[in-house]
This record gives C-alpha cells, sequence and structure tokens, in this order.
C-alpha cells in the first residue's frame, strides 16, 4: 500500500504520463483533459525537479512506494485494461503487480 510521499507522487505521475501518454499527455488524467495540459507541465509549475535518471518509465522509478502509487492511478484511470501477458512495454509492469499481489498475500 502506497504511502504519501510529495516525490514519489509526482514521480509516479510523470512516469506514467510518459508510459501512457498520447501526443504528448495522459488523455485519462482529468487534470490534463480539463487544464488541456500535459502531467509535466503541471509539474514544472510546482518546480519539481526530478533526478535525471528518474520518473522515464515505471522501471526508472526510485522505489516501491513510487511504483504503487503509479499502479494504483493506472488503474484508477482504466488504463490497466490495456495490459497484456504479451505486452512486452509493460512486462515489468505486470511483473510488479504479481510479485506485490504474492507478497500481500
Amino acid at each position: 500500500m502506497a504511502t504519501f510521499d510529495r516525490f514519489d507522487i509526482c514521480s509516479a505521475y510523470l512516469a506514467l504520463e510518459r508510459d501512457w501518454h498520447e501526443g504528448g499527455w495522459l488523455r485519462e488524467r482529468p487534470s490534463c483533459d480539463r487544464r488541456r495540459e500535459s502531467t509535466e507541465v503541471q509539474l514544472q509549475r510546482m518546480q519539481f525537479r526530478p533526478a535525471r535518471d528518474t520518473c522515464h518509465s515505471f522501471e526508472s522509478l526510485p522505489n516501491d512506494n513510487a511504483r504503487d502509487i503509479y499502479v494504483d492511478a493506472m488503474f484508477r484511470f482504466g488504463l490497466g485494461d490495456w495490459l497484456s501477458e504479451d505486452d512486452e512495454a509493460h512486462a515489468s509492469i505486470i511483473s510488479y503487480i504479481k510479485r506485490q499481489a504474492a507478497a500481500n498475500g
């Protein structure tokens, strides 16, 4: 279960957009649609500055808390419906979900 950490939340949402964007922004995220701008632009306005080697994708997230936030948001936005065992692009997400399910019984 994810815990509240501002850096992890920002990191997760940035990685989520980079993994699932359409035309540069995540259309499933209500604030992107409402503001007509990407998550990345919104995070820049908040002065979020991730490390160079993080937030580029699910795999680059800094810790399990950020990955849990990513997975929760992914399912909340309905993106989990697009996951497939045959989808190599999202294999690490599927693997992580399975590991977490096994660990949590």
